[in-house]
C-alpha cells in the first residue's frame, strides 16, 4: 500500500522520502561557509602591515643605507604616534 504525503507524492513527508537530500545539502553548505570564513579571515590578516612590521621595515631600510639619520628619526617618530 502506498502512503501519500502532504504534497501529494507517495510518502514524501510521511516516510521521510526526500528530506535526506535537503539535510545533506544543508551540511555541505554549512561546512563550505565555515571554510570560506576561515579563508577570508586569514587573507584579511595578511593584507595589513602591523605597526611593528612598519618599524622593522624602517630599521632595515636605515641599516641598508636607503635612509639617512634625519629621515629615519622623523619617520620613526611618525610611526610611534
Amino acid at each position: 500500500m502506498m502512503h501519500w504525503g502532504y504534497f501529494g507524492g507517495p510518502g514524501f513527508l510521511t516516510t521521510g522520502g526526500g528530506w535526506w537530500l535537503a539535510f545533506a545539502a544543508g551540511r555541505v553548505l554549512f561546512f563550505a561557509l565555515i571554510v570560506y570564513a576561515i579563508v577570508k579571515f586569514v587573507n584579511r590578516r595578511e593584507k595589513y602591515v602591523t605597526h611593528s612590521d612598519a618599524i622593522r621595515i624602517l630599521e632595515e631600510r636605515y641599516a641598508r643605507g636607503e635612509l639617512d639619520e634625519t629621515d629615519y628619526v622623523q619617520r620613526k617618530a611618525i610611526l610611534k604616534k
